[in-house]
């Protein structure tokens, strides 16, 4: 699903206008079958965006990151070693087949 609505985001919202605008997120909602009200309930649930709260999830996914060693994006994991920066499919399939 997420790559669905990556891609009709990037087809339906590609107007200034249009990309700030909440009919935006809701017709590629609709148009990548993604349910949103189970986005709105996590991103709710998380910290919501009313108030200046901590986002629990992201909170959670920068500790694993900073536990990881994760501090150059983009990285890959293979067989626990860190291939970091500029990540071509030669080279992830380099890294798995070594």
């Amino acid at each position: 699903e997420w790559w669905d609505y990556v891609a009709e985001f990037q087809h339906r919202c590609d107007s200034p206008d249009y990309f700030v605008h909440d009919d935006c997120i809701k017709d590629v909602y609709k148009h990548s079958k993604v349910d949103g009200a189970v986005i709105d309930r996590c991103m709710r649930d998380s910290g919501g965006l009313e108030t200046d709260a901590t986002n629990s999830f992201l909170e959670l996914a920068l500790g694993s990151q900073t536990q990881r060693g994760v501090v150059v994006l983009p990285t890959a994991f293979v067989n626990n070693v860190a291939l970091r920066g500029t990540l071509s499919p030669s080279a992830v399939f380099g890294a798995i087949c070594s």
